[in-house]
């Protein structure tokens, strides 16, 4: 049994999901239903192709991802209408503090469209970095948050 459970994490952790035989793929599926991905976990490989990286999350059968703050050049309603075709759900996202510093509103709006239920901050430069900075990153969440 657990020779079975490390191939099945080595299986789904990796960010080559072409490697592993399509029969294993199929037994997986109905495994895989209660299972997301962090998009972040495979950001080379959608660097170099963000659908077909999608299409090979789905593929496995990965029903839930975690963007992690990348549309592939598209808008969120387009985005939208490629997980929906793919049947992947966008579950979370998250962004770099800037995103909460920045264009709050339409950041919230795009992820909301993408029917995304929490959005979080991964990230924050070296401005926050201090007493002070903490004191202003804590503002800007609480600000976004009320």
């Amino acid at each position: 049994m657990i020779r079975g459970f490390l191939h099945l994490q080595i299986e789904h952790s990796s960010p080559n999901p072409e490697l592993f035989p399509a029969r294993i793929v199929r037994d997986n599926r109905r495994i895989m239903r209660k299972i997301g991905v962090q998009l972040y976990t495979v950001r080379e490989t959608m660097k170099k192709d963000y659908l077909g990286t999608l299409r090979q999350v789905a593929e496995i059968g990965y029903k839930g991802v975690e963007l992690a703050g990348n549309m592939g050049g598209m808008s969120a309603v387009e985005l939208r209408k490629v997980m929906d075709d793919l049947g992947l759900q966008v579950i979370s996202g998250h962004c770099g503090i800037d995103a909460v510093d920045g264009d709050l509103q339409k950041t919230l709006a795009d992820y909301v469209s993408l029917g995304a239920k929490y959005l979080g901050v991964a990230w924050i430069g070296e401005q926050y970095r201090s007493a002070d900075g903490m004191r202003r990153a804590v503002d800007l969440m609480q600000r976004a948050g009320a």
